[in-house]
């Protein structure tokens, strides 16, 4: 039991200095765009690069881990490369070597949710795995990614210029590193017989592949990375720039989303146990329409806004639900990395290479509101895509009796 809380609080302090680094661009976007002259367009071009570089490495690292079974190695070789690659994009001058200083980032930063959520399945109890899931991959990125950084960087960039913001991860990157290096134990896992575990990276594929649950999964999260992108990459400038807001407002309202996100992320999990995965997915897609659809129609006052915006905001509270607590209660064990990475992988991939060029070159022709409506009808989507979940809550699943057929094809949960 004390171990699994040290994994759940090293792990969460790593997804969160990786979240509070990846959301830098996001919130220090209004200040680059000017100075760099940069397009709504080459903004999505920059988080399309990123995206597309975090999906492949996070499906190659995800299959290397479950190979080499060096999970704990590989996610310190990641928090080192997070310390070292992190104040890149401080550098740049122009749109090129952004471009570059990204995708760099991208192909470090990608493996580590996989990683730290592997981990924690591996090393956690059947009783709270999803519980301890749920804040790796929700509380500590949400914390300091979506309710900190849009503060700290806003403030830092104020008094200190953009390009500092890109600084400020580099000594916590390294701690998480350490704290990895020194605590962590690298996980075993043991055939029932008693044997370790083998399997080449072909049949890892070729296993995880057959679960219909792992393709609606890399749907939600092709679907996600493209709301979070466009949210992230569009909601700013048109608080800014739509609505004429303050840099101030807009880090007041940016900063309720990431609370949101925290509110959620402690309650869904919990939900995802009493009521389900599915139901819960269902729920929270439909209230993530809410916050687009406020931020872009609503004039009322600031107030008002803002509660909508943080009841509309707690999708990024089920991420580890379909990217960690279904694919782990969906494929074996011994595969869970290269399931995850899968996941991951291809939804980046897709969510990062469409949603925001999509949303860029909408907004260039149709204005910044456009960008903001299709992070609704992403939402949307995921709500409908929800609906062919198979439920894998051990407590329900216990009650319901498949087919063995059933249970070995890709229909299966």
């Amino acid at each position: 039991m004390q171990y699994q809380t040290i994994v759940v609080v090293i792990m969460s302090l790593l997804v969160g200095v990786c979240s509070f680094e990846q959301t830098a661009m996001f919130f220090l976007m209004p200040f680059i765009e000017p100075e760099l002259r940069l397009t709504n367009t080459q903004v999505g071009v920059i988080a399309q690069a990123y995206w597309v570089a975090c999906g492949v490495s996070s499906y190659v690292l995800g299959v290397v881990a479950d190979s080499t079974r060096r999970w704990r190695a590989l996610t310190v070789m990641v928090a080192a490369g997070l310390a070292v690659f992190s104040g890149g994009a401080a550098l740049v001058t122009s749109f090129l070597p952004l471009l570059g200083a990204r995708a760099l980032m991208g192909l470090v930063e990608g493996p580590v949710q996989p990683l730290a959520q592997s981990i924690t399945a591996l090393e956690s109890s059947p009783q709270r795995a999803a519980l301890n899931m749920g804040f790796v991959g929700n509380l500590g990125g949400n914390i300091l990614g979506l309710s900190a950084a849009p503060l700290v960087l806003v403030s830092v960039a104020n008094h200190f210029g953009w390009r500092a913001g890109f600084l400020v991860c580099v000594l916590p990157s390294l701690a998480c590193a350490v704290l990895i290096a020194w605590f962590i134990r690298e996980p075993v896992v043991v055939e029932a017989q008693g044997k370790r575990e083998q399997g080449s990276v072909a049949r890892g594929v070729r296993e995880v592949m057959r679960f219909l649950n792992v393709w609606i999964c890399m749907v939600l999260a092709s679907l996600f990375v493209s709301e979070t992108s466009i949210k992230y990459q569009f909601l700013p400038l048109f608080l800014v720039e739509g609505r004429h807001l303050s840099a101030a407002q807009m880090g007041w309202l940016m900063t309720l989303v990431g609370l949101s996100a925290v509110a959620f992320s402690l309650l869904i999990p919990i939900a995802a146990d009493q009521i389900g995965r599915k139901a819960v997915m269902i729920v929270v897609s439909l209230s993530a329409v809410i916050c687009p659809l406020a931020v872009a129609y609503f004039q009322g006052s600031m107030a008002i806004l803002g509660a909508l915006v943080f009841v509309g905001s707690g999708l990024p509270g089920a991420l580890s639900v379909f990217t960690g607590t279904i694919p782990a209660e969906t494929v074996p064990a011994r595969y869970v990395s290269t399931g995850m990475g899968a996941i991951f992988g291809v939804g980046i991939v897709l969510g990062g290479l469409l949603g925001p060029v999509i949303a860029g070159w909408s907004a260039d022709h149709w204005g910044l509101r456009t960008g903001v409506l299709l992070q609704a009808a992403c939402a949307l989507a995921m709500a409908l895509v929800s609906l062919g979940l198979r439920e894998t809550r051990p407590r329900k699943r216990a009650t319901e009796t498949l087919a063995p057929e059933a249970q070995a094809g890709i229909t299966a949960d």
